[in-house]
């Protein structure tokens, strides 16, 4: 057990607590009235009612004038307090509460004068008070946290949660939650009182809670339906202290959000995109590609977007999936961007029996049973490298210089496979340390006179222009450097043009290309939002458009969607030639640059894959 100043609850219990779902009849907070009868909390602001008077707080879960048992109490000063408490009037009620001999009650009714002597301390917004007074109370008993009950946890809940100690009073909540077995009027009010509590946090302190509070499944989904929310266009970062009265927020409808999206007009095409995080301005990017796709694709209405943030987080997609599903019938996922999180929710997709298109490049993302993938892999990028440098240029003698590193290993491996597929020669295989100027010093020195008519480099653009330094220009014209994506860099390129003169690499979007699908793809985006689009934003608008096409065979022919996909026989999209294998995976052909008299050109394929049918961009 951990103790500080004051009573702290271990967090080691977090495992294993019980579920709460949030639906759309859950009642307003509800307490016992002086009466002893139970009354609803309409959603007001500043503590009042809709008659002007003054409402208990949330965690005041007992009844006035009674004990916790429910009995009535005969303490004078107690009842009083009671009184002059309910009246609005807390220093003094306090005063008699404090009055009172508490050494003289019986337990049950000592128990209800500290858990009311605290509760007015919070009220009065002393939360330390509150909280040194309970613990100070139940270390005095010999109490440890097993035995508090929850309506104590409720009261713990919100006064940590008032302090800003965000994981105690996520703590506490989840115990209050678990201890009611996820019903009644102590899991709302915990319910309730998670959920305003994470819409006060800043989203720096917001987002790291999806892992640390992953085991948790009652503040996992809540904070799932928080993320969610946040994703919403209108959403604005709370810029308040996040450590207010956040209990005297009016919660408003907090459902109102979920129903408008997961209601619309036309066939739903669900998207698992990162859009708070750090992640966020990728997957702003990939939502702009599928939202221009979705307008020059499609009559009007006819498809919308069920948008989902992930926050670049698994615990989060996964939640959104299953909100998507939830939602009512879901053809077909796209998304998500990152490959952790789509590894994730690719499992949670063939469970449900939904197709998932995702964006992730791992080579070990598993395909198949509906799961797709559309994302530049090493292989797909070192397959269009090679076929465009051994159809266009006639290369046949190849050499590979690659950091000693896993991924150095990897891209030569994938490299050597793809000259043994196509029967061309490798004469020259070796690894330089990484940063190590003088072993590619020394590496260049070798190669000077070697018959090598192609270098594969598969590291960045700097060092790429460190080792082709090393060589004379005659013969960094005779033996061109091929690269990766990575040296898709307009401004790194231009720090390197004279060194990198005959360059070749891969372009996943070449911009500068005179094809006019681009072109006009690149004045849509453009005019719509403002600014030039990048890969990301071209990558999804490909994917949008083959599903939409898919998605239109089946509903005029009844096949199925897997079936459509996979007769797509090639796309000439704005990423590359693309193609349905059977197993799901997307085999692209990039577009492969040369550096040519300072500035970048096509390296076409002869026998160029022709288009087949025609994609509608927005005017």
């Amino acid at each position: 057990m951990r103790y500080l100043s004051f009573f702290v609850l271990p967090l080691v219990f977090l495992c294993g607590c019980s579920s709460s779902s949030f639906n759309s009849t859950t009642p307003a907070p509800r307490a016992p009235d002086s009466e002893g009868r139970l009354h609803s909390f309409p959603d007001t602001p500043s503590g009042y009612d809709r008659e002007g008077i003054k409402r208990r707080a949330p965690w005041e879960s007992w009844g006035l004038h009674r004990d916790l048992d429910g009995a009535p109490i005969r303490n004078g000063l107690i009842l009083e307090g009671d009184s002059l408490v309910e009246a609005g009037r807390l220093q003094e009620g306090l005063e008699r509460y404090l009055a009172a001999r508490a050494d003289r009650m019986p337990g049950v009714v000592r128990d209800s004068l500290m858990i009311r002597i605290a509760s007015v301390y919070l009220k009065l917004d002393e939360p330390r008070k509150s909280l040194d007074m309970l613990s100070d109370y139940f270390r005095a008993t010999e109490r440890s946290e097993d035995s508090v009950d929850s309506r104590f946890s409720l009261l713990f809940a919100y006064a940590f949660g008032r302090q800003g100690e965000i994981d105690q009073s996520l703590a506490w909540f989840s115990r209050a939650n678990r201890l009611s077995a996820g019903r009644g009027e102590v899991s709302t009010v915990a319910e309730q009182g998670v959920r305003l509590f994470l819409r006060v946090l800043p989203d720096d302190k917001f987002y790291p809670l999806s892992r640390s509070w992953n085991s948790d499944s009652f503040v996992r989904e809540l904070h799932g339906n928080e993320a969610r929310r946040r994703a919403l266009p209108d959403y604005r970062e709370p810029s308040q202290d996040y450590a207010v009265r956040f209990w005297e927020l009016a919660p408003g409808d907090l459902r109102q959000w979920q129903v408008a999206s997961s209601q619309p007009d036309g066939t739903p095409i669900g998207v698992l995109l990162p859009l708070t995080g750090r992640f966020a301005k990728l997957g702003a990017s990939a939502k702009r590609g599928i939202e221009l796709a979705l307008l020059g694709q499609q009559v009007e209405g006819e498809f919308t977007p069920s948008i989902q943030d992930t926050a670049g987080d698994e615990v989060i997609a996964d939640a959104g999936l299953r909100e998507l599903l939830a939602a009512g019938e879901l053809p077909v996922v796209v998304g998500p961007l990152l490959s952790d999180v789509a590894q994730s929710v690719a499992r949670l997709a063939k469970e449900q029996r939904v197709p998932l298109l995702s964006f992730s490049k791992r080579s070990y993302f598993e395909t198949g049973a509906g799961v797709y993938r559309l994302g530049p892999t090493v292989e797909t990028q070192i397959d269009s490298l090679v076929e465009a440098v051994y159809r266009r240029k006639n290369i046949l003698r190849y050499g590979i210089v690659a950091p000693q590193t896993e991924a150095g290993e990897h891209y030569a491996e994938v490299f050597r496979n793809k000259l043994i597929e196509l029967n061309l020669d490798l004469v020259y295989d070796t690894r330089y340390t990484p940063g190590d100027d003088t072993s590619l010093a020394a590496i260049a020195a070798e190669l000077e006179e070697s018959p090598i008519e192609a270098i594969f480099f598969p590291d960045s653009l700097t060092q790429a222009s460190r080792f082709f330094g090393n060589f004379p220009r005659w013969k960094r014209e005779q033996m061109p450097l091929l690269g990766l994506a990575q040296w898709d860099n307009e401004q790194e390129l231009a720090q390197s043009r004279t060194v990198m003169e005959g360059s070749i690499f891969v372009s996943p979007f070449f911009s500068q290309s005179d094809r006019e699908i681009i072109q006009k793809f690149l004045t849509s985006y453009k005019n719509k939002f403002g600014h030039r689009p990048d890969f990301l934003a071209a990558q999804s608008f490909d994917a949008v458009t083959m599903i939409v096409a898919a998605l239109r065979r089946h509903q005029s022919e009844g096949i199925p969607l897997s079936q459509a996909l996979s007769e797509i026989d090639i796309y000439e999209g704005l990423t590359g030639s693309i193609t349905v294998r059977p197993d799901g995976e997307l085999s692209r052909r990039f577009a492969v640059v040369e550096l040519h008299q300072g500035r970048l050109r096509e390296v076409p394929l002869k026998n160029s894959l022709a288009a087949i049918g025609s994609m509608s961009v927005i005017k």
